[in-house]
């Protein structure tokens, strides 16, 4: 029975609503509508970097790992890197990492970011980071040998904040006493709500890590009060989460659940009306924007960014001023060590990306008895889909975006299953995804560089 115990309560969760008081204090006429001006800054926005030990990533049952969840582990302390250079040259004011900061947890994984994260500190830019799926409890924990794998230690929540206390923690205005969610106040003027939608706390129970998100009763309780005192001091709030709080694309609930918050229409509805219309979230590893509008308060921009290691390995560059945030995509194009071999590692990485995607769906196919030239076919057209979808700014330029016609009945049933979702990946939900300036009034455009910067 106990075994079952969060997934009841997930399920229960999901029947229910929050509890909240917005609404019976705009009625009671203490709620204000807020004025949404942001101080002038500038800062940056990474997720997902997972950041793995080169030296533990090797042998076949690392290419095992590798081959059913693509990513560039080996290359991750090497990218991150990089951009931490171009980073650097940028001078931001601040970062926000919005979590899966490692493969699985691995203490060694943390210490390595945080020494890191410490160079920049010293220089003057802080760090805001928030735990991802990966990144506490985790089982998975592991490094690679050829032919055999070794679990090593994993962080706890209490590791975390110790770890990264330079990085939000320590610093924190308040800290929410049920999660690993806080305050921060980067700059005069702009406070930052550090939002913990992870699940852990049943991981080694179960021997599995928790892919999808939501945020505790208590700390929407906490968000809330703060959000009023906010208010009531006139400061700018962001939010940064893990799980990006809206689908972005439409039906995503429904082909990837663990994808998309719980409860992320009343969390998003709670935030416009206190005037939060920025959040920055990662998870998807794709370049995705979407506004949410609701009757009362401020449109919602969701930001949800790439990943470092995979495709298109990217970051933001966010500029505040009162009137407008002009947000820009940026890309690792190339790092070192592919440099000195002569070798593009954009193109490596997109195939790797793309590989990656038809690998899985092969798999899957040969399940059902599809056969290879059939599968081939599909595979590469999922992989487009999904190679789009992680770009962003998804524009559809081919003939057919998952073969229909002249169909065996297995690779027919297969199709009509997975239709929908080639479909939406492709449709691009408002606003545009790299490169957009978003107005004080809510309204935006693109950027006027935008066609500089495409990748």
């Amino acid at each position: 029975m106990q075994k079952y115990f969060l997934w009841i309560i997930l399920l229960l969760s999901s029947c229910s609503t929050y509890q909240t008081a917005y609404q019976r204090l705009a009625r009671e006429g203490l709620l204000v509508q807020p004025l949404n001006r942001w101080p002038e800054t500038q800062f940056v926005h990474l997720t997902d970097v997972h950041i793995f030990p080169a030296e533990w990533a090797s042998g076949a049952t690392y290419q095992k790992y590798i081959d059913d969840d693509p990513k560039l582990l080996k290359e991750s302390q090497e990218i991150f890197l990089t951009a931490l250079e171009k980073i650097k040259a940028q001078r931001p004011k601040f970062i926000l990492i919005s979590g899966d900061l490692t493969k699985d947890g691995e203490i060694a994984s943390h210490e390595w970011l945080a020494q890191r994260l410490e160079e920049l500190r010293i220089m003057g830019i802080s760090t805001y980071v928030v735990p991802g799926n990966h990144d506490l409890n985790n089982p998975d924990a592991v490094r690679y040998y050829d032919n055999r794998t070794e679990r090593v230690s994993t962080a706890s929540p209490e590791d975390f904040a110790h770890i990264y206390a330079n990085f939000g923690y320590s610093t924190a205005l308040e800290r929410d006493p049920a999660s690993l969610s806080y305050l921060a106040e980067p700059v005069p003027g702009l406070w930052l709500l550090a939002l913990d939608s992870c699940v852990y706390e049943t991981n080694f129970r179960d021997n599995t890590p928790y892919t999808g998100g939501f945020l505790r009763q208590k700390t929407v309780s906490w968000l809330e009060k703060v959000l009023l005192q906010a208010q009531k001091q006139n400061k700018a709030v962001i939010a940064m989460l893990h799980h990006p709080p809206n689908e972005q694309f439409k039906n995503q609930e429904r082909h990837m659940k663990d994808f998309v918050l719980q409860h992320y229409r009343e969390i998003t509805q709670l935030l416009s009306r206190y005037g939060v219309s920025l959040i920055f979230s990662g998870h998807t590893h794709s370049q995705d924007i979407t506004v949410l509008k609701y009757p009362e308060g401020f449109p919602v921009y969701s930001v949800v960014t790439g990943s470092l290691v995979s495709f298109p390995n990217s970051y933001r560059l966010v500029s505040l001023t009162p009137e407008r945030a002009t947000i820009e995509s940026y890309f690792i194009k190339n790092i070192p060590s592919f440099q000195a071999r002569g070798i593009s590692f954009w193109d490596v990485s997109s195939q790797f990306s793309l590989e990656g995607v038809v690998k899985i769906v092969t798999k899957t196919l040969s399940r059902f008895g599809v056969g290879r030239e059939e599968s081939d076919t599909i595979s590469q057209q999922v992989a487009q889909a999904f190679l789009a979808f992680w770009t962003g700014d998804e524009k559809f330029t081919g003939t057919e975006k998952v073969k229909s016609q002249g169909l065996s009945f297995m690779a027919w049933v297969v199709v009509s299953m997975s239709r929908d979702l080639v479909d939406q990946l492709w449709q691009d939900l408002e606003p545009v995804d790299n490169h957009i300036i978003i107005h004080s009034n809510g309204e935006w455009m693109p950027h006027g560089l935008a066609q500089a910067y495409l990748p």
